[in-house]
């Protein structure tokens, strides 16, 4: 039997079952875009204060409206092409090592879901954008973005675990394989 559990208030107290109902719902051709459109506007508004310190930081207001526009659409299509496509077909293809039974589009789901907590740092940024302060990662306080993303880590694990049929260390380590060619890729940038 299928809950109607709406994953946006249940995943803090019964992840597990959130998930079940989420996986077992039957529809096939949704994801949940909210989570990926917050992570994107997050991305967003880290990107146009890089942008503004290339140029001068005194631009007119409309500059940095279209700044900040054209940053959070470009956040925002980052951040649905890694979530949508390029994570859950990297997952997809560690847990065929150990027979992983998930879709892409359940992967997807998952990784859309375990970032809705995500969602406490685009308000936090919201806040300080009030307070006049610059919404930078740096500006928010590190131990509430630790908390969210061991909150996001234990989502994902237990996501990985139901969805693909593994324990949770077996779903740990598909995550830390995950990051694997990311890590790669970023220090070839960097070099």
């Amino acid at each position: 039997m299928t809950l109607n559990l709406n994953p946006y208030t249940t995943l803090w107290t019964k992840p597990r079952e959130t998930i079940e109902n989420l996986i077992n719902k039957g529809e096939k051709g949704s994801i949940y875009p909210i989570p990926i459109l917050v992570y994107g506007l997050t991305l967003g508004l880290e990107i146009p204060l890089d942008v503004f310190s290339m140029f001068d930081n005194n631009l007119p207001i409309f500059y940095k409206i279209t700044v900040y526009l054209l940053c959070s659409a470009f956040g925002i299509g980052f951040s649905f092409i890694s979530f949508r496509y390029v994570l859950p077909w990297i997952l997809g293809t560690i847990g065929k090592i150990w027979n992983g039974k998930a879709s892409i589009l359940d992967l997807s789901n998952i990784i859309s879901f375990s970032i809705i907590p995500h969602i406490l740092i685009l308000v936090y940024q919201l806040i300080l954008i009030l307070f006049g302060i610059k919404p930078t990662m740096t500006n928010i306080n590190p131990i509430f973005q630790f908390s969210i993303g061991l909150i996001c880590l234990r989502l994902l694990i237990i996501g990985i675990s139901f969805t693909q049929g593994f324990s949770y260390g077996t779903s740990l380590l598909s995550i830390l394989l995950m990051c694997l060619p990311l890590f790669v890729i970023q220090l070839l940038l960097y070099l």
